[in-house]
């Protein structure tokens, strides 16, 4: 995704209150913005911004990612002990994550999705012989976006391929609105993928959501 210096000089006045939803002893689960990297060389990131507001020496410890354009809820461990102890949950696939995406047409109420992946340079393709890859698309609403038909979903990803949502979606014929990547118009605001839940059971015990707008998009 090319990098907006607009959109992140739009991010240097954000506020602490709309960056952290939740934070223990050992965790902090961030907001981040759309179209913005967790980490890196640019001038603007999820970790420069969290470090505006926190004394942090070296680098943070995030526990998974979120793509460039995605929104949403991410997890960010204090220190390797911490970072150790939730990789357990994660390897074993009992983090719970759910994602609300806009995409185009209208979807069935609800489908098992599990075409493999295969990382093809910047994006996953659909591959017989690619790795296993699940996700539970629910339905949450239909309507129009820019006069056309689109449904607004609950993506629940089981395993955690490169694009696992991205790739599926496209894949089915319902692709995710400004998904440029795969397709999608450059024009439109935003890719509409957005993590809206992240929980983990005991003995880290966190469950945030944060809905996103995209049902007010729609017509």
């Amino acid at each position: 995704m090319k990098y907006d210096e607009t959109r992140a000089k739009s991010l240097e006045g954000i506020k602490e209150s709309s960056l952290f939803l939740y934070e223990n002893d050992d965790f902090w689960v961030l907001h981040k913005p759309h179209d913005i990297q967790i980490d890196g060389f640019r001038p603007c990131t999820l970790e420069k911004l969290i470090k505006r507001f926190r004394h942090i020496d070296g680098n943070l410890k995030f526990c998974h990612q979120l793509d460039y354009a995605t929104s949403g809820c991410i997890l960010i461990a204090k220190n390797s002990m911490a970072a150790k102890k939730v990789r357990v949950q994660f390897d074993q696939r009992i983090v719970r994550k759910r994602y609300e995406a806009l995409v185009w047409g209208v979807v069935e109420e609800e489908r098992i999705i599990t075409f493999p992946l295969q990382e093809e340079r910047f994006r996953s393709v659909v591959d017989p012989q690619g790795k296993p890859a699940h996700t539970l698309m629910k339905r949450i609403s239909t309507g129009l976006f820019d006069k056309r038909p689109a449904s607004l979903v609950s993506l629940y990803p089981h395993t955690g391929r490169r694009h696992q949502l991205r790739a599926h979606l496209h894949h089915l014929g319902h692709r995710i609105v400004g998904d440029v990547a795969y397709g999608g118009d450059p024009s439109i605001e935003r890719m509409m993928l957005h993590a809206a839940e992240l929980s983990l059971d005991d003995p880290i015990d966190i469950h945030v959501e944060v809905p996103s707008d995209f049902a007010q998009k729609l017509d």
